[in-house]
């Protein structure tokens, strides 16, 4: 029996593989956090059933199941730490089920997926999203990072890569990566370009000092490798901050 429901703004951030006329989808919502809910899968194709793809931006309701306390894995569930999300603490497998009462797409981002490297790295941000805690009031700044993030891989993904620039998937997601630290309270800026190397430092503050739509006009000779620069960030934010990092 359903219980009260709750409207949602958000991106999706995983798809898990449906289990029997379920499927699990993690989600970031702009007020509630990072949240676990079930979407029904019709067992033949409807004119009126709606299918979600990774990095969507989704409006609807979810509904709480009355008998949903001490649910078990196959639920869906809140999935950050303590006060992240709908239920407070929570992880896989625990916390109130919610299930999927109405939901529209209201952007899609499919481009993403026509290149590999754009999808891994898009797919990295997802999962920092959905890994770590996002406080309740830095949650409207993360959900519109999202916005400019995924709009961001979408736009220089494949083959617009060879107009784009600068701005390769490594560059976008140093961008959101950095952007995401900044916005929990890390003093990424401060304390990470101090360890670089006057070359590295200046083509880091170039790319962070420039918005994420306007990456693309940056001049590939003024930048550094750009996996170089994610791979000293990453190795940083495990060494200094709380935060999980792939």
């Amino acid at each position: 029996m359903a219980g009260p429901a709750i409207q949602i703004e958000a991106f999706v951030l995983r798809r898990l593989p449906p289990s029997d006329s379920f499927q699990r989808l993690v989600l970031f919502d702009a007020e509630h956090g990072t949240v676990s809910v079930m979407h029904r899968v019709a067992r033949k194709p409807r004119p009126d059933q709606v299918n979600v793809d990774l990095f969507d931006e989704v409006t609807g309701s979810v509904e709480l199941a009355r008998n949903s306390a001490g649910a078990g894995a196959g639920a869906a569930t809140v999935i950050s730490g303590a006060g992240a999300g709908i239920g407070g603490p929570g992880g896989m497998g625990s916390g109130p089920m919610w299930f999927v009462r109405e939901l529209r797409v209201a952007a899609r981002h499919e481009q993403i997926g026509h290149d590999y490297e754009t999808l891994r790295r898009a797919s990295a941000f997802a999962t920092l999203v959905a890994r770590n805690p996002v406080p309740q009031e830095s949650r409207a700044a993360v959900f519109g990072l999202m916005r400019r993030a995924f709009a961001a891989f979408a736009k220089f993904a494949g083959p617009a890569r060879e107009t784009g620039g600068g701005a390769g998937p490594a560059v976008v997601y140093l961008k959101c990566l950095y952007s995401f630290a900044r916005d929990e309270g890390y003093p990424v800026r401060q304390q990470w370009l101090a360890t670089l190397s006057p070359e590295l430092r200046e083509s880091a503050a170039l790319l962070l000092q420039t918005p994420l739509a306007d990456l693309g006009g940056l001049d590939p000779a003024r930048l550094c490798d750009g996996d170089v620069l994610v791979r000293r960030l990453a190795e940083y934010l495990r060494g200094h901050t709380e935060l999980e990092v792939e």
